[in-house]
């Protein structure tokens, strides 16, 4: 369960020249949004972690789009 919590600091760190500061901050509200839905709502840490893993694929296709041919 730390693996999509690590991979998307690292992801934020690679991508801060492409998402600039504003890209930064709607990722981490993104972030604070997961966290709190899933502490309010009581639901399997599981669910955190899919959550998690889901920004990180769409961080990697912001950040590393034009270098990975989508067809």
């Amino acid at each position: 369960m730390l693996l999509p919590l690590v991979i998307f600091a690292l992801l934020l760190w690679l991508g801060r020249e492409n998402l600039e500061i504003r890209g930064i901050l709607v990722c981490l509200l993104i972030f604070a949004a997961i966290v709190l839905t899933c502490v309010f709502l009581s639901v399997s840490p599981y669910v955190f972690t899919a959550l998690l893993a889901l920004m990180d694929v769409v961080l990697v296709l912001i950040i590393f789009g034009s270098d990975i041919p989508i067809r």
